[in-house]
């Protein structure tokens, strides 16, 4: 059997047994002690929509990876703490299966384990930190396969109509089948660092 077909038929299994968990967590009901309190926040997003033709240049050498409507399907897992009403801390995971409906019948997968730690700074002024990292898998494309991770600060001000936040953050990105030789002439996988840097907005138009 084909490596990539074992491969996408075990990260089909993979899904739904994490499915499976979150059904019978969502049937439970969650009411954290004043001792301890750790709140388990389990949620599902889906979502379709359409993606044009992606053009990648493993090795110096083009490649078009077509495009299509797509279903995604991501049920994620959080715990949140909180804490005198200025500290609030969040973990998670979440899992990803994006499944491209187009001639090469794509399958996308990610998986991410992320980190929130928030503090009020004022009375509308609130602090965070963000750490994460995340795998990313195609079944079409093996030099898109790859690992990431990195850290992101922002500072919002908001009200009880609206909010603003201004961010920055760093992460570091490694190819795990792209090589490249370094320096001494010796072959290395390929990573890159990114920069991001933005703001982020919204508007309660009613209660």
């Amino acid at each position: 059997m084909p490596h990539d077909m074992m491969s996408s038929r075990a990260r089909r299994l993979w899904l739904a047994v994490l499915l499976l968990i979150f059904s019978g967590i969502v049937g439970l009901r969650v009411e954290p002690s004043h001792a301890a309190d750790w709140s388990l926040l389990p949620n599902l997003r889906l979502a379709g929509g359409y993606e044009s033709a992606l053009i990648v240049d493993p090795g110096g050498a083009a490649e078009v990876i077509p495009g299509g409507a797509f279903l995604d399907l991501a049920p994620a897992l959080s715990l949140v703490h909180e804490e005198d009403g200025k500290i609030r801390l969040e973990v998670g995971t979440r899992a990803t299966l994006e499944w491209f409906l187009n001639d090469v019948n794509r399958l996308l997968y990610g998986q991410v384990l992320w980190g929130d730690y928030f503090r009020e700074l004022g009375s509308r002024s609130r602090l965070r930190v963000s750490a994460s990292g995340v795998f990313f898998d195609d079944s079409e494309q093996d030099t898109l396969r790859r690992l990431s991770g990195g850290m992101e600060v922002g500072v919002s001000h908001s009200s009880t109509k609206w909010s603003v936040e201004g961010f920055a953050g760093g992460r570091r990105v490694r190819y795990s089948n792209v090589s490249i030789l370094d320096d001494a002439g010796s072959s290395s996988t390929y990573a890159e660092t990114r920069w991001t840097a933005g703001g982020v907005g919204s508007i309660a138009i009613a209660r």
